[in-house]
């Protein structure tokens, strides 16, 4: 069984790349035939602030561009980078 959809949650550091990483994953997934989006999520923009970015790649349309709550995969670029306290929930079980 194909899933309809695969969502990736990046967590990061202010200049570590967490946004283009999402980025190129979603046009690497739309150059390949599948519909991605890519939305970024920071405060203030400078260094070593918390980001966070996510990345939805499909075999349908993506409408949503929320925030991703329990994502297939969670790529952390920074083991401190759980933005503003708030515990990353592993995919598998709800919060």
């Amino acid at each position: 069984m194909i899933k309809k959809r695969l969502n990736v949650r990046m967590s990061g550091l202010g200049g570590q790349g967490a946004v283009t990483a999402a980025h190129v994953l979603a046009m690497a997934a739309n150059r390949d035939g599948k519909f991605s989006i890519s939305n970024p999520f920071f405060g203030a923009e400078k260094r070593m602030a918390p980001a966070e970015s996510y990345c939805r790649i499909g075999i349908e349309r993506i409408y949503d561009r929320g925030e991703l709550v329990f994502p297939d995969v969670i790529q952390v670029f920074h083991p401190k980078s759980s933005p503003w306290g708030r515990a990353i929930p592993c995919p598998s079980t709800p919060a």
